[in-house]
């Protein structure tokens, strides 16, 4: 379960004529806010089947994009996965990522780890009243409640910065690849077909262009999704 539950008002929008435009910025809450998580999912589930969403603009005007989205998406091992991005959510929450399987459960808290329960033998009902481990996976500093710097968004962001220009400069594969990146971006295209046809969206019929020409509408607003995806990864 990933929830992006932020906030952006509207001068957020008024501020420049391509904000919520599909032409130039490319779609709303899923591509713009939403996709950081997107990708965590895919890294930790793997290939994407199937994704069935719905998008909607709920809480701004002058819009063309959506400010609301939810899908479920299903994965090829057969995990099931829910998606939640909005900048519709006053005054703006923190991202979480919840995992949950019949061996343990794990909750990640704007990017620090909030609770994780794992059982210890064949029969994990013998252990569901044992204790949280988050401290023994990772260090305190990455711990929920931990103290961030103030620097800390912007580091995120040197450090992929870091891996792409000493990938280039040793030869070497980079920490994200351009196929990886392709595959996150199919999940929201999927997300925005899947909205505006009414029904489940095969993600690997995306990737293999069965739907370059089809229109996707959130409020009366149309462009052909092909072009509001390549406007997305432009940016």
């Amino acid at each position: 379960m990933a929830t992006v539950p932020w906030w952006r008002g509207q001068r957020y929008y008024d501020s420049a004529g391509w904000r919520g435009t599909w032409e130039q910025d490319g779609g709303g809450a899923t591509i713009n806010q939403g996709v950081h998580t997107v990708d965590l999912l895919l890294w930790l589930f793997g290939r994407p089947e199937e994704v069935f969403a719905y998008t909607d603009v709920l809480a701004h005007e002058r819009v063309e994009v959506e400010d609301v989205a939810v899908a479920a998406i299903r994965f090829a091992d057969g995990a099931l996965a829910v998606l939640h991005a909005t900048t519709a959510a006053y005054p703006g929450l923190g991202v979480r990522l919840q995992v949950h399987g019949s061996q343990g459960s794990a909750v990640i808290h704007d990017d620090q780890l909030e609770y994780l329960h794992t059982a210890d033998g064949p029969d994990p009902s013998a252990y569901a009243d044992g204790p949280d481990r988050s401290g023994d996976a990772v260090p305190p500093s990455q711990l929920r409640g931990a103290t961030k710097p103030d620097d800390a968004f912007v580091t995120g962001h040197l450090r992929q910065y870091h891996d792409t220009v000493e990938a280039i400069l040793g030869g070497r594969r980079p920490g994200v690849t351009a196929v990886e990146a392709l595959l996150d971006v199919a999940v929201v295209k999927a997300v925005y077909l899947s909205a505006h046809l009414r029904r489940p969206v095969s993600v690997p019929a995306v990737l293999a262009g069965d739907f370059d020409d089809v229109l996707a509408a959130v409020e009366g607003s149309a462009t052909t999704v092909s072009s509001v995806l390549r406007a997305g990864v432009a940016r």
